[in-house]
């Protein structure tokens, strides 16, 4: 299942379309549902709890941003299942990792945004600078990959968002 957020914002939309694509690599993957809980964390939790209600075999959920992925997580966690349902995220907030740490989250990735800022500065500099065009391909910034195994690393604690 993947919660996601807004059907018409591109990033969220694009994270969805990406899992989407990835899981037609493993045929006996079945998606039995895509929900959009409108930054909602309370409405995403209840989509999550309905898919279990319908999809009792659910194994494994995917929220594409902090409120779809805090919301997922809680459904799983107060239905009693967790561990049996695998719980990807997107957004390091202090409430994920600290479910990570736990074992009711079972990946986090994490954006790096000072990359993001670092990219527009630079491609802006030399589009302003030079004329130099502006690659025709998205330019994507680095993620980091959150699991129980690098949680605790020093270096890893960089990209845990703070307030």
């Amino acid at each position: 299942m993947i919660e996601n957020t807004n059907p018409d914002t591109s990033s969220v939309v694009a994270r969805g379309k990406g899992f989407t694509e990835g899981i037609k690599q493993f045929p006996d993957i079945k998606l039995v549902g895509h929900e959009y809980c409108l930054d909602n964390q309370e409405k995403a939790q209840a989509q999550v709890s309905a898919i279990l209600q319908k999809n009792p075999d659910l194994t494994a959920v995917f929220g594409v941003n902090v409120f779809s992925a805090q919301g997922a997580y809680r459904a799983i966690v107060n239905s009693g299942l967790t561990g049996a349902i695998k719980v990807a995220t997107w957004d390091a907030t202090a409430d994920l990792i600290n479910a990570l740490k736990k074992g009711e989250v079972d990946l986090v990735l994490a954006q790096k945004p000072a990359e993001i800022g670092s990219l527009a500065v630079e491609w802006g500099y030399k589009y302003l600078k030079n004329k130099t065009p502006i690659p025709n391909k998205k330019l994507v910034p680095g993620f980091f990959v959150f699991t129980k195994d690098n949680v605790n690393d020093p270096n890893a604690q960089q990209y845990i968002y703070s307030k």
